[in-house]
């Protein structure tokens, strides 16, 4: 092969020379593009570096290109601003929520329109950069809400606005019963309108005007009283008599128009008598029928155990208040308005047909005898009639026995005579002197029985009464309902009392019929000191006697201080010793006596009465 001389070498352009070319390239264009996103965005940004990127809106306000305080002039000229406050309604209701509770945060919302473009990576901001140039951008205002204080402000808001259902009621007057119609209510639905108003400032909704917040409907629960409402009246057209045997009481209509009241079930209204207004209406029936049960007396025979009924039982009765309610509300329109009072009967625990072997009444198990010589005729009286009220009771076994608990009422209603009594600390007239001749009595043969003394009081001063064929300190004193003798009964078996006053021997008895317990009862003292003499006597003059006449109204006595010491032995057990101590104070003697007699009128001669002069 020959070459021309004078000829270069024709080159060629080979697949894999091409693929070199292209390869050189690459970098070139990688370069100028990693210089484009460089440069290009921080130009721009240059180029509005204290403005707003082109096209960034807020809400719907352009603020594009403006610096800072022309776009916050151009969006508080658009209505967002700080000044303005929310408003919200609720029915015909509206008020005002305060800017610093929910309101515009302008600065905030100003920093998030030119945040655009300037944030986040590279490649994001020159995405945002070309889709804020290109497309536009907007900008959700930031409106802050203080949670607490919106809670609060529509809680206060839901006072206003919220009105309770009113059902409908009877209307009792004493001049009659009326009705009034059912009525909606209303409530503010305090947690599904914070819920709304935090969700338009979440998506930057501003201004906040009038914005309609839920309110519920509260609908009634009685719409219809219209039977109870004819019980009503029905009850109200004219008196009600109320009938316990021969015993009768006339309710007038605004009495039980005054003690109705109205119930409701469900939706239903019901009429019924309020509990306080229909017991104090049954107050005068419920003192009459009453009465606590009442056991049997019983009359024992020793020689023959034979327990006869000297007293049968009364049943306990109590009026049923709710009953005899429901009786006098179930009259009807044209039925005689005579209504029987609702009563419970109870029967007491010992019956008429007890028999002496069921309670244990065997044997005598302890008695004693006071005197009492020298009594007024009064005395004697009331002496016999307190005794009476226990002759015949039995206490139950383990029973604690209350003097003033079958006492009764001591007055002149029940026979009680005027006498001498104790009145603090000194000696009175009064009805029902004597009586504690009797709990005294009592109260020795619970002594002598080894009966526990719960309750014991001796008397202010020594009575010789109690000391006659006695020492001082065996005394019991009562004055119902304060200061009272209780013992308790701790044979096993029942005890049967037997009262027996004697007016002409001048002495009271009682013994204890039961079952006598293994034990020996004896007596130490009595122990007396600290005696104290009588103070000085006294006279005092008393208008109500006579001239002259004179009246011992006090004894002088001695003060004292007593111990009486009771000792109970039990076979095998350790004795056991109860001491009773009594302090009577010193009474110095008085005397009342009539006031002087009036001195003799004197006779003098009067001068007869000069003639006027006429001058």
């Amino acid at each position: 092969m020959t070459r021309e001389l004078g000829h270069a070498p024709q080159s060629r352009s080979t697949p894999a020379a091409r693929r070199i070319t292209r390869r050189g390239a690459w970098p070139v264009f990688l370069l100028a593009g990693v210089l484009a996103l460089v440069l290009i965005p921080s130009a721009y940004r240059w180029r509005w570096a204290d403005r707003v990127l082109p096209g960034v809106r807020v809400a719907a306000v352009h603020v594009g290109g403006l610096d800072r305080d022309a776009a916050a002039q151009r969006l508080q000229a658009a209505g967002l601003d700080t000044a303005v406050e929310a408003s919200v309604r609720a029915d015909d209701f509206r008020t005002v929520i305060e800017s610093d509770t929910i309101g515009l945060d302008l600065e905030a919302t100003l920093d998030a329109a030119f945040a655009v473009g300037r944030t986040g990576s590279r490649p994001a901001q020159l995405s945002d950069l070309a889709r804020t140039r290109f497309g536009g951008r907007t900008v959700v205002p930031v409106i802050r809400v203080d949670r607490d204080r919106l809670d609060a402000a529509l809680h206060a808001f839901a006072a206003d606005i919220d009105a309770p259902a009113q059902d409908a009621r009877l209307v009792l007057e004493t001049s009659g019963v009326t009705a009034t119609e059912a009525r909606p209510g209303r409530a503010l639905d305090v947690v599904s309108a914070a819920t709304t108003l935090q969700t338009l400032a979440e998506i930057g909704t501003w201004p906040l005007a009038d914005v309609q917040l839920p309110v519920n409907v509260l609908e009634p629960g009685v719409t219809d009283v219209g039977p109870a409402l004819e019980r009503a009246r029905v009850l109200a057209a004219g008196t009600v008599e109320l009938s316990h045997g021969d015993l009768r009481w006339t309710l007038e209509p605004g009495q039980l128009v005054g003690a109705m009241t109205v119930v409701t079930d469900a939706e239903r209204v019901r009429l019924a008598m309020a509990p306080a207004e229909w017991s104090a209406l049954l107050a005068p029936v419920t003192s009459a029928v009453s009465r606590t049960a009442q056991t049997p007396r019983f009359d024992f025979d020793p020689e023959t155990g034979h327990l006869a009924v000297v007293r049968p039982a009364e049943d306990a009765l109590v009026v049923n208040v709710e009953r005899t309610a429901e009786r006098v509300l179930a009259l009807g329109a044209g039925a005689a308005r005579v209504v029987a009072v609702a009563v419970d009967r109870s029967p007491p625990p010992i019956t008429n047909t007890v028999s002496a072997d069921e309670l244990g009444i065997r044997e005598l198990v302890a008695e004693n005898t006071s005197y009492y010589v020298g009594s007024a005729p009064g005395r004697v009286t009331n002496v016999r009639l307190a005794a009476l009220r226990y002759d015949g009771l039995v206490i139950p076994k383990d029973a604690v026995f209350s003097f003033n608990e079958f006492l009764g009422d001591v007055s002149a209603a029940e026979g009680y005579q005027k006498t001498l009594i104790i009145l603090d600390g000194a000696t009175a007239d009064g009805i029902g002197g004597g009586v504690c001749q009797v709990s005294t009595t009592l109260f020795r043969a619970a002594f002598w029985a080894g009966l526990p003394i719960v309750e014991r009081w001796a008397h202010g001063y020594r009575v010789g009464y109690y000391e006659q064929h006695s020492g001082p300190g065996l005394d019991a004193t009562v004055y119902s309902p304060i200061v009272d003798l209780k013992f308790r009964n701790d044979t096993g078996a029942a005890l049967l009392i037997e009262a027996e006053p004697n007016p002409r021997a001048m002495t009271l008895t009682f013994r204890l019929y039961g079952t006598k317990p293994s034990r020996e009862v004896a007596m130490e003292g009595p122990f007396t000191t600290n005696i104290t003499p009588p103070p000085a006597p006294r006279i005092e003059v008393d208008p109500s006697l006579p001239p002259g006449a004179s009246e011992s109204k006090e004894l002088a006595r001695n003060g004292a201080s007593v111990s009486v010491r009771r000792i109970v032995r039990v076979p095998g057990q350790p004795d056991r010793v109860d001491t009773f101590h009594s302090r009577y104070v010193p009474t110095g003697a008085l005397t009342l006596i009539g006031p002087p007699a009036a001195p003799a009128a004197e006779f003098q001669a009067s001068a007869p009465a000069q003639a006027p002069v006429t001058p």
